[in-house]
């Protein structure tokens, strides 16, 4: 069953050239690819008065919301610039000074909080980092990470959809069908600490009323907890370019990549178990029944 890896290393060979260059880019010395989007991050050195100058940021317009049952007001403020939605927390035991947090996708910040759809390379990624430095004091050293998303957009050549709808498995999960509102329809497998999905980012953009010229499809990876990341002394959002950012995202991307199990109807014609490896369902079995069998295949 070698053959149903072909198109899928085919596809992991065309967007690990993103990580190098953009032979369509007319710059072929600019190296683009798409890095970090969502973060999620608790400012560690704010005091009282770091706080108190957050609220009075002239780019910041902070909400306190109000309980009509319990009369009561939030713990927290919250204002959002360019996408980011910072949260000003007050003293608690925990935190006698009071915290601050933001959450967001760093790529929509570096497009005016309209999308994430277009390239995104390391030196973009600096220049959002020392923005948030010099407009809202928030370091990139003490920017501790409790969530984040890593991913790339490329080009697949054929259409993005028939390649989601032939990406049955994760390992030995098998994908499920999910639907939101921003991104519409994609696959995903979840795990503990992380997320892996898959979706037709042309198509998400489209439905939003922008042009797009040619096929995109996005790979990301969510880490919805730190440990994996942890491990690698990875903690800042300084540590992320301290540690190579385009290495670091390409060994996350390709080897969440090579689980996939993906299904090239094309090269298995006529094959003997063609219409065993057509169907979903006999993967998803077979991994719950013989992981042995299921590597075989």
């Amino acid at each position: 069953m070698n053959k149903k890896r072909r198109f899928r290393d085919r596809l992991f060979a065309l967007f690990k050239c993103g990580f190098v260059w953009q032979l369509h880019h007319k710059n072929k010395d600019t190296i683009i690819v798409i890095m970090i989007d969502f973060v999620k991050c608790w400012v560690i050195n704010m005091d009282e008065i770091d706080l108190k100058r957050i609220k009075k940021n002239p780019l910041l317009e902070f909400t306190t919301y109000y309980n009509e049952k319990t009369t009561e007001l939030a713990r927290c403020s919250t204002a959002i610039y360019r996408g980011l939605k910072f949260k000003v927390y007050d003293s608690t035991n925990a935190h006698p000074l009071g915290r601050l947090t933001f959450e967001g996708s760093l790529h929509k910040y570096w497009n005016l909080g309209k999308h994430n759809c277009n390239d995104f390379s390391v030196a973009n990624v600096q220049k959002v980092l020392t923005e948030l430095w010099h407009s809202f004091g928030v370091h990139p050293n003490y920017c501790i990470m409790k969530q984040l998303e890593l991913g790339i957009n490329f080009d697949p050549e054929i259409k993005a959809k028939a390649v989601i709808d032939n990406c049955f498995m994760f390992s030995t999960k098998r994908f499920g069908w999910q639907w939101t509102r921003d991104e519409g329809n994609y696959i995903q497998s979840v795990f503990d600490r992380k997320t892996f999905k898959i979706y037709d980012k042309a198509l998400q953009y489209k439905r939003k009323g922008l042009t797009m010229s040619k096929e995109i499809m996005r790979i990301e990876v969510k880490y919805t907890k730190m440990q994996e990341l942890n491990n690698k002394s990875i903690y800042s959002l300084a540590d992320l370019i301290n540690h190579g950012l385009a290495d670091l995202v390409e060994r996350c991307l390709l080897t969440e990549w090579s689980k996939v199990l993906f299904y090239d109807n094309h090269l298995l014609m006529e094959h003997k178990n063609q219409k065993d490896y057509a169907n979903p369902k006999y993967w998803n079995e077979l991994a719950q029944t013989s992981t042995r069998k299921y590597k075989y295949h």
